[in-house]
């Protein structure tokens, strides 16, 4: 067991006390927890024959890719998503796709669009 340190999140860059695991704070947690048990619904039900990465997973849970990125990389899809293949395909797809994503945010700083930080559930909880 280590000492707490103050690290930002990965997600959506706030201060945290960080222990272990992710570095994600408390309320992204809950939306990765959320996001998680979503995603798994859709690879469950998805057939056999069917294909679908990490992007398009994340358009259709309408989140942004980190949230994919790092259930992914915890290895939260190991049993739901056999597609992913061994540990070396794993890292091959996590190196892939941690190359999409700085592409996509060139071109998002590029176009001047700002990347979406907080989630529609967060913003309503922080109004509350």
């Amino acid at each position: 067991m280590g000492f707490p340190i103050l690290e930002n999140c990965r997600i959506c860059g706030r201060p945290f006390t960080y222990i272990r695991g992710s570095k994600v704070c408390e309320a992204c947690r809950d939306d990765l927890d959320r996001i998680y048990f979503e995603a798994r619904d859709i690879l469950m039900d998805l057939p056999s024959d069917e294909k679908l990465d990490a992007i398009e997973l994340a358009n259709r849970l309408e989140v942004e890719p980190i949230y994919i990125y790092i259930l992914a990389e915890e290895g939260r899809f190991d049993r739901e998503a056999p597609w992913l293949g061994d540990k070396g395909e794993k890292e091959r797809l996590i190196s892939e796709f941690s190359m999409e994503i700085q592409k996509m945010d060139k071109e998002r700083k590029s176009s001047g669009e700002s990347r979406k930080i907080y989630t529609v559930e967060r913003k309503e909880r922080e109004e509350r």
